[in-house]
């Protein structure tokens, strides 16, 4: 048996309505809320309403986005739904009466007939749904990049009456770190309120009159200072490190170095003694197995190796040796 369902959309609800192709009404109109469980309990009621045996079919008005979301549902159950032109609907609602009856109880029961009466119609596919929703996207995003392209004007004018100068010193005022410098200076300014000081040409020429270590910043310090030293120390490129400033004030007045004013060390010091000469130091002792053989493992650097009456030093670089070496043991006591 041919089950019809028509469904007249709208935007906040949907009339349903169910008839067979006997003519047998099987669900009058019914109204559902545009939701998931209004869907549901659609599914519900045509499954209430029909075996398995039947052929079933859906039929909705082209309503644009306001019955995206239901078309999905209907071809994700497996539903075969068709998609009607209104303009073809309406010219078949006034084929039956001469009277002017445009509701949404009598769409819905106008298409339900349409579906039974018209063989022409032609089912809608996962492929139409599909490259509708690809459509829409397109159409969003292309609006989405006219509208950036209007905020980067807006930005790149109101940079160059407040901040002329900047541009001249970036590659381009378009990128995160230009946005993120505009954001906390948003003029040429040196601090927020205060003009760059007429005797200072270059930034590294100005010093503070007292810039303090703190706790909080020793802390950070001992941190970033050690994290720095792992990337660089587990590099293969990296062969030496060369730091400045190994004691604060030594860069515009700053609290950069390693030991304070006084000299006394500071936790990144610390840190970094306790890198080299503890984390990234190998000691112990080795022994030959049957075949006079040792195996040692370290990082990458110079060893030396001692025996009781001998010494040797042997290079570890960042390619293993697969091969075992020979190492000439030089006699210590001569």
């Amino acid at each position: 048996m041919m089950v019809s369902v028509g469904i007249d959309v709208s935007k906040d609800k949907h009339d349903c309505f169910i008839v067979t192709s006997d003519g047998e009404v099987l669900s009058d109109v019914f109204t559902i809320p545009n939701t998931i469980n209004g869907f549901h309990c659609l599914l519900r009621r045509i499954q209430d309403c029909t075996s398995t045996q039947d052929k079933i079919k859906v039929g909705l008005e082209a309503t644009g986005h306001y019955s995206y979301n239901l078309l999905g549902f209907l071809l994700d159950n497996g539903l075969t739904t068709y998609v009607l032109n209104p303009l073809r609907t309406n010219l078949y609602r006034k084929s039956l009466s001469l009277r002017k009856t445009k509701t949404d109880r009598v769409d819905a029961r106008t298409i339900a007939f349409m579906l039974l009466s018209d063989a022409s119609l032609n089912p809608y596919t996962d492929t139409a749904y599909h490259t509708e929703e690809l459509k829409s996207l397109t159409r969003y995003r292309f609006d989405k990049v006219k509208e950036r392209a209007k905020l980067k004007s807006s930005i790149a004018r109101l940079v160059c009456i407040l901040f002329p100068e900047l541009e001249k010193l970036v590659p381009s005022l378009h990128i995160a770190s230009v946005y993120a410098l505009l954001e906390e200076f948003p003029g040429a300014t040196l601090l927020p309120g205060h003009l760059m000081p007429a005797d200072i040409v270059d930034l590294n020429d100005y010093q503070v009159e007292s810039w303090p270590s703190t706790p909080e910043g020793e802390e950070r310090q001992r941190r970033e200072w050690r994290e720095m030293y792992e990337i660089l120390f587990s590099h293969s490129q990296v062969e030496a490190i060369t730091g400045w400033d190994f004691a604060d004030g030594a860069w515009l007045n700053a609290p950069s170095g390693l030991l304070r004013a006084d000299n006394s060390p500071k936790p990144s010091y610390r840190e970094l003694q306790r890198l080299i000469h503890a984390e990234w130091t190998s000691q112990g002792e080795l022994h030959t197995d049957e075949n006079g053989v040792a195996e040692l493992a370290g990082f990458r650097g110079t060893y030396s190796l001692h025996t009781d009456r001998a010494q040797a030093e042997v290079q570890l670089t960042a390619q293993p040796i697969t091969q075992p070496q020979r190492i000439l043991l030089q006699d210590c006591h001569t």
